[in-house]
């Protein structure tokens, strides 16, 4: 079964939303030198949520995250405190799938269409990027588990990958969303938001 990559996005009170040009670049440089790098876990089935939550904490305010190895998110993060900081996807991050019922439960609920996400971002001045250039720059949600769940049970929660939920100027580039459990993302309560150059693929097997 295929399922047709579709760019579905949510809007809700959204004053702009602006689709770039494939070369737009950050808004804003780093006003100074910090680099955070996130380490993933050592452990299988590990959850290196915590360790993504740290390092923004620390690089928020001028810094730089960088993303460049193998994640697994097993928990939801709340990321709507971002200022002045810009996040560099170069690695993959994956959605634990092994029980959609947690992530039900877990996720963050929007009464618009009954929709939930696994993490939500906003603040301001938020740059987010991947490099096209390799195989990377990552995110999946490994939807298959939810696309085989809702067969039996039409009411499960099945999130979106993100919402950016109050973000105001904020760039994102050069990604690949993969496996949305539902659809890609919604942005609501945000303004000035740019997206450009984004690989959008949903792709489901027979069972």
């Amino acid at each position: 079964m295929m399922f047709s990559p579709q760019l579905l996005v949510g809007l809700l009170n959204l004053p702009s939303l602006a689709l770039a040009s494939p070369h737009a670049s950050p808004q804003s440089i780093p006003d100074d030198q910090r680099y955070c790098h996130v380490p993933a876990s050592c452990s299988h089935g590990g959850d290196d949520a915590p360790r993504i939550l740290a390092a923004i904490k620390k690089c928020n305010n001028g810094g730089t995250v960088v993303l460049d190895k193998v994640y697994r998110i097993a928990s939801p993060l709340d990321l709507t405190f971002l200022q002045h900081i810009d996040i560099v996807i170069t690695g993959e991050i994956h959605f634990a799938d092994e029980d959609v019922y947690y992530w039900a439960e877990n996720s963050f609920k929007y009464k618009f269409q009954n929709q939930s996400v696994f993490w939500k971002l906003g603040g301001e001045d938020v740059n987010i990027y991947g490099d096209l250039g390799n195989d990377k720059s990552v995110i999946d949600g490994h939807g298959q588990a939810y696309w085989e769940e809702i067969r039996t049970n039409k009411s499960l929660f099945r999130p979106m990958l993100f919402a950016f939920d109050g973000m105001h100027g904020a760039v994102m580039s050069n990604l690949r969303m993969r496996n949305p459990p539902h659809w890609f993302n919604i942005i609501a309560n945000s303004s000035d938001i740019l997206i450009s150059n984004i690989h959008l693929n949903a792709t489901g097997r027979n069972s």
